[in-house]
């Protein structure tokens, strides 16, 4: 069996090399999952869902992947790549996300219809304060996130589930003990934004945490504060 689970939007596979006919049909799926067993058979498979499914949201299942894997992943030209976690106990809030994500992509239109099915225009106000909340309430669940997490994957899984949606984050990574060389390979990841954070305990440096978006729109001030206070509860949890 190829598939691990199927949906007329979604679906998930348990290799990174499955039939042709699995994946063959153009446009057919919204999020496609899989997981990571080798950097080759990975590039290969996006390159082809780029192919077949070019809106599609892909999400590479793996806890493991080292900076010199993310920049060959983020160098293949594909688009719309997240990096997850398919044992996540949060995989399906994961999938969730992914398929709101892609709706991104269709046709967008800023109004609603009230009861009467009368479409009734927001104003950039309201859209400010739906903005606002939505990103108040994804700080408290990362937050919350922290301070749940029982291993670094564990925060990076919890942490990218939160904040994805809100930030449009694609991957987040914690490096504990970070090389002097982590920022002249994270500069090798190409088409990306990446906000980088400093772990510290007082006086001590524990690594670094980057968060990366699947685009270059560069984070803004509001949010890098945010992602700092998210860093402080990583470094005292």
């Amino acid at each position: 069996m190829v598939d691990l689970f199927t949906h007329k939007d979604c679906l998930i596979l348990n290799n990174s090399n499955p039939p042709e006919a699995t994946i063959s049909a153009k446009n057919k799926y919204s999020v496609i999952a899989f997981p990571h067993e080798s950097i080759e058979e990975t590039i290969k498979l996006l390159q082809k869902l780029d192919s077949t499914h070019p809106h599609a949201q892909k999400l590479v299942s793996s806890s493991k992947l080292t900076v010199e894997d993310l920049t060959k992943i983020y160098s293949s030209e594909a688009e719309h790549i997240q990096i997850c976690d398919l044992n996540s106990k949060n995989i399906l809030d994961q999938i969730t996300q992914a398929l709101e994500q892609y709706q991104k992509y269709a046709p967008i239109t800023s109004s609603e219809n009230n009861a009467e099915g009368t479409t009734i225009a927001k104003s950039p106000s309201q859209k400010r304060t739906v903005t606002i909340k939505n990103q108040v309430e994804a700080l408290h669940k990362a937050l919350l996130a922290v301070h749940s997490s029982q291993s670094v994957a564990e925060v990076e899984t919890l942490l990218h589930s939160a904040l994805s949606k809100s930030l449009d984050l694609s991957w987040v990574r914690v490096f504990l003990h970070a090389s002097e060389h982590l920022d002249e390979q994270l500069e090798r990841i190409q088409g990306q934004a990446l906000f980088k954070s400093t772990l510290m305990l007082g006086s001590r440096n524990l690594g670094r945490i980057v968060f990366a978006r699947a685009h270059t729109k560069a984070f803004s001030k509001s949010e890098e504060e945010a992602l700092n206070l998210i860093t402080e509860s990583v470094a005292l949890a």
